[in-house]
């Protein structure tokens, strides 16, 4: 949809909710620099550029972050420009042409009906399009969000239900299929790393700190093997239990930023 200045009409997306009311209308009359580049017939970015300057005078660079907005356009893209509380927006329309004032000033007017009577925003058809629009986006955003957590969740589900003991290897494989970027010696050098391995070259090299056993994560996988000559020798390998995978997997994924380090 595009405008008379034939722009892009776009749609705004305020940073900060507790500025609106239920109905997404804002608590105090205020204008997007874009809502008076439009009733004006001005560029945007000539209105955006004196809103900078009366700000900076008014309350320094400092104060331009309580100020600062973005909309999006029909092609979708984000943009900023600056919400002008009243005095603000008097003080920045202060320089313009009696007939461009009045539409502001009557802009503003409206506002504050709107303000006082939320449920006049019902009866605005732009406004409805812009709250319903909003409320739209966010309700996309969340779906979006749970599409891309939902296969880790089940993952991380299906994980937390193993009562079997796993190879370190193994375990890094399948978290690499699930989306978790590791492979078998990065997460060999990560568990040393964050102590949950023994990184000392020994015997006992990669085999469970005290620490990581005391948690049961890992368990000792012990093997005899008969050599040629008929003496023995017998073999440790770790092993990650069902509670250890589980326990890497949120870690890995977030959900226990706890479980990053235990030393």
């Amino acid at each position: 949809m595009f405008n008379k200045n034939n722009t892009p009409t776009p749609t705004c997306q305020i940073n900060d909710p507790t500025m609106v009311n239920d109905l997404g209308c804002p608590y105090e009359s205020s204008m997007l620099t874009f809502e008076i580049a439009e009733l004006t017939g001005k560029r945007h970015d000539n209105v955006m550029r004196d809103a900078r300057k009366i700000l900076i005078e008014l309350y320094d660079n400092s104060g331009l972050l309580n100020f600062e907005e973005r909309y999006k356009a029909a092609d979708g893209n984000l943009h900023p420009c600056y919400r002008l509380p009243k005095k603000e927006v008097l003080v920045l329309v202060s320089g313009y042409s009696i007939r461009l004032r009045m539409k502001i000033i009557t802009r503003l007017e409206e506002l504050e009906k709107k303000t006082r009577d939320p449920m006049a925003a019902l009866n605005d058809p732009a406004t409805m399009r812009q709250i319903l629009l909003g409320y739209t986006e966010r309700v996309l955003a969340l779906e979006s969000e749970n599409k891309k957590m939902q296969p880790k969740a089940l993952f991380a589900d299906a994980v937390s239900a193993s009562t079997s003991s796993i190879l370190v290897g193994e375990l890094a494989k399948i978290m690499r299929q699930n989306g978790i970027h590791t492979g078998q010696n990065r997460f060999f050098a990560w568990l040393r790393d964050n102590g949950y391995l023994i990184k000392r070259k020994g015997t006992d090299f990669n085999m469970p700190t005290q620490k990581s056993m005391e948690l049961g994560l890992f368990e000792i996988k012990e093997r005899t093997i008969v050599n040629p000559d008929e003496s023995t020798r017998i073999t440790k390998t770790s092993k990650v239990t069902g509670k250890g995978q589980q326990y890497f997997i949120n870690a890995f994924m977030g959900r226990d930023t706890d479980a990053l380090s235990v030393v």
